[in-house]
């Protein structure tokens, strides 16, 4: 009778703990207000020492945001990692490059999130616009990007 062709599992054990572990880089605004009939925009910046790896980026914004970038500054050099031409809140989750972008020591990461609270945001259509908070209810905004690095 033939073996079946099934799943087959490899574990591999390291000789000693792994010296260089990811971690979870956090930006965010906490309080913040955006009124009625305008369009704000917020950036906020972390410098990271070491050179490291961006293995994924997760934002976190809800219906008044309109666009998200994340940009890595060294020196002269400018480098887009994240953009979104159009923030759609219902498409949230974790955005992975298709191979991890490797970046200089003491580079500088700049978030940038824009929102638009007047009659062209999809949240007001057939509503007066009214001044929008931060905050953990549906109705508030959020602004906040996680970060997944790791040294190089």
């Amino acid at each position: 009778r033939k073996a079946s062709q099934g799943m087959k599992l490899g574990l591999y054990f390291a000789k000693s703990p792994r010296k260089k572990q990811a971690k979870w880089v956090t930006m965010s605004k906490e309080a913040f207000e955006i009124p009625a009939n305008e369009a704000v925009s917020f950036s906020l910046e972390t410098t990271l020492g070491p050179p490291f790896r961006v293995f994924s980026i997760l934002p976190e914004a809800r219906f008044y945001c309109s666009k998200i970038r994340l940009t890595a500054e060294s020196g002269e050099e400018s480098k887009r990692i994240f953009e979104t031409m159009a923030w759609n809140p219902y498409w949230v989750g974790n955005f992975a490059p298709q191979a991890p972008i490797e970046l200089k020591a003491s580079t500088r990461l700049t978030m940038t999130f824009n929102y638009n609270n007047d009659e062209r945001c999809s949240i007001n259509e057939g509503k007066v616009p009214i001044l929008v908070r931060s905050g953990t209810r549906l109705g508030d905004e959020l602004c906040k990007m996680h970060v997944l690095i790791a040294p190089l």
